[in-house]
């Protein structure tokens, strides 16, 4: 997922950048794929592994919809979006994880 504005631009926007993967270290001749994108000046790209989206409570899911409302109103520095993410879909299953969560941000500087 790319997150468009400043580090303190309350009004910023996501765009999914959707790149399928398989699980690393599992399978002996695992296939994995290449995947270019260019991110310009004020956008960070936020990496997450499944268990951020498929967190759950009650049978309901974390979700893409809701990660990319946190991203996209997040108003500090990109730097922060991991801890962030990390918190929230916690909070949202009662801080017992069912999956493996993994969130890495970069940010390119204007």
């Amino acid at each position: 997922m790319t997150r468009n504005g400043s580090d303190t631009n309350v009004c910023a926007s996501t765009t999914a950048v959707v790149v399928n993967g398989t699980v690393v270290g599992l399978l002996d001749n695992a296939e994995f794929t290449t995947t270019s994108l260019r991110l310009e000046p004020g956008q960070s790209l936020v990496l997450y592994t499944d268990g951020v989206t498929e967190g759950r409570v009650d049978g309901r899911l974390y979700g893409e919809a809701r990660l990319a409302a946190s991203v996209a109103g997040h108003t500090g520095p990109a730097t922060d979006l991991p801890a962030l993410l990390l918190a929230d879909v916690l909070a949202y299953q009662g801080d017992w994880p069912r999956d493996d969560i993994a969130v890495v941000a970069i940010h390119v500087p204007e």
